[in-house]
């Protein structure tokens, strides 16, 4: 049946403009009219009206873990990282975040640094050229100057002056200024505010690694190929003023300089004697690391034009991405792409290997004791690992998202343009909706090879499995120097029962690799003749903990010219273990553990290409909406025949449609409808106010049932000012009544969302942002009620514990416990739930009290309302 041509006459609700002015919640901009009489009267109804319609966008956790290098804590009991625009302190010990400061600006944090000398504070650069000096200890900033300005490197070193018990605490910097780098020194930043800088080094090269040794005494830097050594003039160590060095470079046989550690150590001279130097190891971008013992001797000897090299060690086949010396100085740890943590025994020249990590090496951290390493991978996590045992102490995991997401947010080229519900494949868990199931990278990839299992609740990951082959721990390139690229995970949906799991994974060769049989010249038509499409269905296996392969099928949909063709959407029936999937050949296909059935619709668009497609079933699976171009074509799914088509919009491409009950919501870039399928109507939600403010676009839709509400993604541009470069991007999220047709409430989005999900039950809707947040927009009623049943639950739980006591201490036991109530009669205390939400809905759960802390506030409030 082809759609048809006439167009659909959009009926509206006679009162809709009224409703569209009167029952949007505050949030939204209206034009209320109240009478001098009935002024009190109105604004006591207008109260109560926004209490019942308001809704909260709440921030669960942040799930990035931002490039920077964490600390350890002076007695190796934290742990301190960076979540984007806050630092985390993790216990290692209860393997939980205990405190988070958030930068008041909601700027980035660029460094951290802590002193062995001064345990209780920690240094933080951000972006916005802030310079932190944070007890957190006690919680609080003690000093923040504001004339940090281009800074990109920072060292936070203790200075002894004479004449002052007290250590200054100076921070070196390098900065950049115009097309040159210069190092500066503030000695007093600490005591004013205003204090003024010394730049005590300029050159025209870009400094990419600072050390700061000895109290200041030496400066080691790096710039491309130069190893820059500055050495503290002895007038300037006199007076203590830190503002004058002597300065030396050297250019090193190294193609580019990739890492640095100095180390500082003690040299017997004559007698009881000693002096310090240095020893300094330096990673090359082809592999090589360099040694260099004992530097200060060497530059002291006059007439000397270089270093002395002690040894150079070579196994990495692509850049060292970090390396620590021992604190002993005994051996060298490095790390990289390969996986791989290799441990250098300089005295032997032996190496050994902790090999088949989770992800390529991003750096290497050791604490101040030496008996800890925490390594940081490309795939966000950070894993702490003892020195002694070389096993896992602890592990640190966020939301792994891929490193290029602009590809998901925006993408200029509308041909391939996907929906945002598609473009990162993550779904919450029906019988666990506190699991959250995404597609996720190897490393720094774009492509999605990995299922990860996160809790949201929690903030962690509970765990981690490939979904496609992988090429982690392997060679990842071909003879020709090539990258080797995994298959990408495009599609993922499970079953109503959460026992059967359905991917989509498709790899197409590299241009290079296929030149030779196809030409130099390859359009991306050429290329998707290559392309290689799976479609797997897995198992959940109790007793294993993880998902098996029970069916793979290769190219699930076939063209006539042999050639692999297109997934335009993945579906599954929440009815029964059932999936569909849409090509774009315009064929639906049916999967059943049993038997597979093929049906052809004659969907067909003459002279026109599809490329995007949206599927959605009705709550009893009874119907399956389909929409391609412009139109809507619902499905019977006990014949498999195509019973009913409309032509929803007039040029407008379908996005998304999404059932709820009897009604049908479509969503395109520009416009959205509503078709009451029993009915046979089409209606037209009010328009929100942020589609007036300038050019919209709408991205995403969701669907609650449990609340009776959809919601919209829209992303707004600006207008386009002389003054501005480019035009301001905005994104929203607008809830609206599926019964009234009208906005609910409006919320903006600090980043683009990547994943818009409806929580069904909790109540509202969960989005993740590209900087990996989870945002949590929901009713404050929904808040309650979910509240209530987590307690029933725990309640639940408590009887089963108290039954279970009946075998350990016996009828006896049972006896007397019931002889002690009978004497005692205690009153049941009634459990007031605006006690509990205060407790747990302070703040985030990343940003709680310890558990102790919460089980004291839980026992005050259950005294308070017996």
């Amino acid at each position: 049946m082809s759609p048809t041509e006439k167009a659909v006459k959009r009926q509206r609700p006679a009162d809709a403009s009224q409703d569209a002015k009167a029952g949007r919640s505050k949030r939204l901009k209206t034009d209320v009219i109240l009478h001098k009489g009935d002024a009190a009267v109105a604004l006591s109804e207008k109260k109560k009206k926004k209490q019942a319609s308001e809704w909260s966008l709440d921030l669960v956790f942040r799930g990035n873990i931002f490039n920077i290098d964490p600390v350890f804590s002076v007695d190796e009991k934290y742990l301190f990282l960076s979540r984007g625009d806050a630092v985390q302190v993790y216990s290692l010990a209860t393997q939980r975040p205990v405190k988070t400061l958030t930068m008041k600006d909601s700027s980035h944090v660029t460094g951290l640094q802590l002193v062995p000398s001064d345990p209780q504070h920690l240094y933080i650069s951000t972006h916005s050229s802030r310079l932190i000096q944070w007890d957190w200890d006690a919680g609080r900033e003690t000093t923040s100057p504001g004339n940090f300005v281009k800074v990109s490197l920072l060292e936070v070193v203790p200075l002894k002056v004479p004449d002052e018990e007290k250590q200054r605490m100076a921070y070196f910097a390098v900065k950049t200024k115009g097309a040159r780098c210069h190092i500066a020194v503030n000695t007093d930043w600490t005591q004013r505010k205003d204090a003024p800088e010394t730049v005590v080094f300029d050159t025209a090269n870009v400094i990419t690694h600072l050390k700061v040794v000895q109290g200041g005494q030496f400066i080691v830097a790096c710039a491309r190929q130069q190893l820059i050594i500055g050495t503290l003039s002895p007038k300037s160590k006199e007076t203590g003023t830190f503002d004058d060095y002597e300065w030396r470079e050297y250019r090193l046989p190294v193609k580019h300089i990739t890492c640095l550690d100095v180390r500082e150590s003690q040299i017997a001279v004559i007698g009881e004697n000693t002096t310090m130097t240095i020893d300094i190891a330096i990673g090359d971008a082809s592999g090589v690391i360099l040694v260099y013992n004992n530097v200060l001797s060497s530059i002291s000897r006059e007439g000397t034009s270089g270093l002395p090299l002690l040894q150079r060690l070579h196994w990495h086949r692509e850049a060292v991405a970090s390396l620590r010396w021992s604190r002993d100085g005994n051996y060298i740890i490095s790390g990289g792409k390969e996986s791989v943590l290799v441990f250098w025994q300089l005295d032997s020249g032996r190496r050994n290997f902790l090999p088949h990590l989770s992800s390529p090496i991003r750096s290497i951290t050791l604490s101040s004791v030496g008996a800890l390493y925490a390594v940081q991978f490309a795939d966000r996590s950070i894993t702490v690992i003892s020195a002694t045992e070389l096993n896992s102490v602890a592990t640190i995991d966020g939301l792994q998202l891929p490193s290029s997401l602009e590809a998901l947010v925006d993408i200029n080229d509308r041909s391939v343009e996907r929906s945002l519900g598609a473009g990162l494949p993550a779904i919450l868990h029906p019988r666990q909706p506190e699991q959250l199931l995404l597609a996720s990278p190897s490393g720094d990839s774009s492509s999605l090879t990995f299922l990860q299992t996160f809790n949201i609740q929690t903030g962690l990951q509970v765990a981690r499995q490939a979904l496609a082959r992988t090429n982690v721990t392997v060679l990842n390139k071909g003879p020709e120097g090539t990258p080797i690229l995994p298959p990408n995970v495009e599609f993922m949906e499970l079953s109503g029962n959460g026992q059967c799991l359905a991917t989509i994974d498709s790899w197409s060769p590299h241009q290079k690799d296929v030149e030779p049989s196809l030409g130099p010249l390859l359009d991306n038509a050429q290329l998707q003749k290559r392309k290689e499409v799976f479609l797997k269905f897995w198992h959940w296996s109790e007793a294993q903990g993880i998902w098996e392969l029970a069916t793979r099928v290769e190219t699930p949909h076939l063209a006539l010219s042999g050639e692999a063709v297109q997934i335009l959407s993945l579906k599954a029936r929440s009815d029964r273990s059932e999936f569909v999937t849409l090509g774009s050949d315009l064929t639906i296909k049916v999967w059943q553990p049993t038997a597979r059935y093929t049906t052809s619709p004659n969907l067909s668009y003459a002279g026109h290409d599809i490329t995007t497609g949206a599927m959605s079933f009705s709550e009893d699976g009874s119907i399956l909406a389909v929409g391609l171009k412009n139109a809507v074509h619902l499905i019977d799914t006990r014949q498999w025949s195509v019973y009913c088509s409309r032509q929803v919009f007039s040029a407008d491409s379908i996005r998304s449609v999404e059932f709820q009950g009897r009604y049908l919501i479509i969503l395109s870039e520009q416009s959205l409808a509503v078709w009451n399928v029993v009915d046979d109507v089409i209606q037209t939600p009010a328009t929100p106010a942020s589609s007036s403010s300038g050019s919209f676009k709408n991205i995403a839709l969701a669907v609650d049932s449990s609340t009776d509400t959809f919601a919209v993604v829209t992303k707004t541009l600006g207008a386009n000012l002389p003054s501005q470069p480019s035009r301001k991007t905005t994104h929203s999220i607008t809830v609206y009544s599926t019964s009234t047709m009208t906005p609910l409430s409006e919320s903006g989005l600090e980043n683009a969302p990547i994943k818009f999900l409806a929580d069904p039950n909790n109540g509202g809707y969960i989005a993740i942002d590209v900087a990996a947040n989870l945002w949590r927009f929901s009713h404050p009623n929904r808040n309650i009620q979910a509240l209530a049943e987590s307690s029933e639950e725990s309640g639940r739980q408590l009887s089963a514990v108290g039954a279970g006591l009946d075998n350990i201490f016996g009828r006896a036991g049972q006896k007397t416990l019931e002889q002690t109530r009978s004497i005692q009669q205690p009153t049941t205390p009634t459990l007031k739930l605006e006690n509990l939400g205060g407790i747990f809905d302070r703040a985030p759960p990343f940003a709680l009290p310890p558990a102790t802390a919460l089980f004291k506030d839980v026992v005050n409030a259950l005294v308070s309302s017996s």
